[in-house]
């Protein structure tokens, strides 16, 4: 299950084109300005992160 688990992984990565090098430590300020948003507004700001 986990060679599976990680093929699927990698081939999904691959496919989207992240970058898994570098990640985030401090998340505090991430989560509070999602409480902020309403679910209509949290969609928005991750489709134009994306576009």
């Amino acid at each position: 299950m986990q060679a599976v688990f990680e093929q699927v992984t990698d081939e999904q990565l691959a496919a989207v084109g992240l970058r898994t090098g570098w990640q985030r430590m401090d998340s505090t300020q991430v989560l509070s300005n999602l409480a902020q948003w309403s679910p209509l507004g949290l969609l928005v700001g991750v489709l134009q992160k994306v576009y």
